[in-house]
């Protein structure tokens, strides 16, 4: 909404519908299977944790061969799988399975940004993608923030038209996935603070209380012995004992 525009697809209209009309979890997801190395490529409808191994026989199997390179999500948005046994998420709506000789290989470099402008023209949110670059690559991330990295849908529009090559998503799925991670150590540092200086407080009021609580027994005590009625203070054992040690030694000097 704060670009003016509201993008949804058709699983996440269904499970909401499923949801408010029929009172439904989403344990399910409509799950695309396509690539050249799938046999039948289709929709399937699937539960929550399904692997993608038994989604792929699903769909007949590979084509070409007894694997494939497995991307979640479409060419541009999509990521590279570790394997079939990753199961089927709340965000799987599409897994295309692919020859490794059709996936296109990296070069392992790309050139400088040169400026041009046509990441910042494909942009759908109206970002600046090459500033983002040039701070998220600095791990400036408060700079990141101020050009607005989280507004960053990850479509990957910069990405395909860059002239350079520069994989612009990648480097602003890592300052994401960076600033999150110090938010959180953060938010942990202030918990334990707080937990501490709670700490602290309470055992400096429950030290209070108590000097507070002996010293109105003292005073109690001090006025029960100083009123005209109040009974005689008890003499001391000990004091008492070395009195009487005292008297007899004289006795027995004077004898």
């Amino acid at each position: 909404f704060d670009i003016g525009l509201f993008c949804q697809n058709v699983g996440t209209c269904a499970a909401i519908t499923r949801a408010l009309e029929k009172d439904e979890p989403l344990i399910s997801r409509v799950v695309t299977m396509s690539g050249d190395n799938i046999a039948q490529p289709g929709n399937w409808e699937v539960r929550l944790g399904t692997p993608i191994n038994h989604l792929i026989g699903l769909a007949g199997g590979y084509r070409h061969g007894a694997s494939g390179h497995l991307v979640m999500g479409g060419s541009m948005m999509g990521f590279a799988l570790s394997g079939s046994e990753v199961p089927i998420v709340k965000a799987s709506n599409c897994i295309m399975v692919m020859r490794e000789e059709t996936i296109p290989k990296a070069p392992g470099y790309h050139d400088d940004c040169i400026r041009c402008g046509k990441c910042t023209e494909v942009c759908p949110a109206q970002l600046l993608p090459q500033q983002l670059y040039w701070h998220a690559r600095a791990k400036a991330y408060a700079r990141t923030r101020e050009f607005h990295l989280f507004d960053c849908i990850e479509c990957g529009c910069c990405s395909t038209v860059c002239p350079s090559r520069i994989p612009l998503v990648q480097y602003y799925r890592a300052a994401k996935s960076e600033i999150r991670a110090a938010q959180k150590a953060q938010f942990k540092s202030d918990r334990a603070r707080l937990r501490f200086e709670f700490r602290e407080k309470r055992l400096l009021l429950k030290k209070q209380q108590d000097e507070e609580r002996r010293r109105l027994k003292r005073e109690a005590l001090q006025k029960k012995n100083a009123s005209p009625g109040g009974e005689k203070p008890v003499a001391d054992p000990v004091q008492a004992a070395l009195d009487r040690v005292k008297a007899r030694k004289k006795l027995e000097q004077e004898d």
